[in-house]
């Protein structure tokens, strides 16, 4: 059989280098310029694009430890979509 072959030639659309790729939504890495320290403690203050998972739409928590700060961005920050974030 020919290349030309029509049974042969497959579609541009099944080839899986044509797909789209999925991305992963990015995780928030620490930065010192997102932290404010406080009399009582630390204030994050979280760039735009991202929220707290407990609180939706929140960008600023008061934290009394840096321990307690860490372990809340490790588990708790998540990806946000809401509409200040999206205009940024």
């Amino acid at each position: 059989m020919a290349a030309s072959d029509p049974a042969r030639v497959r579609s541009p659309r099944h080839n899986p280098t044509n797909q789209m790729k999925i991305q992963k939504p990015t995780r928030y890495k620490l930065r010192q310029q997102d932290i404010d320290p406080d009399p009582n403690g630390y204030i994050l203050n979280l760039p735009a694009g991202y929220q707290f998972k407990y609180d939706t739409g929140c960008h600023v928590r008061g934290f009394d430890t840096m321990k307690e700060l860490r372990d809340e961005v490790r588990t708790a920050v998540i990806p946000c979509s809401c509409k200040d974030c999206l205009a940024a």
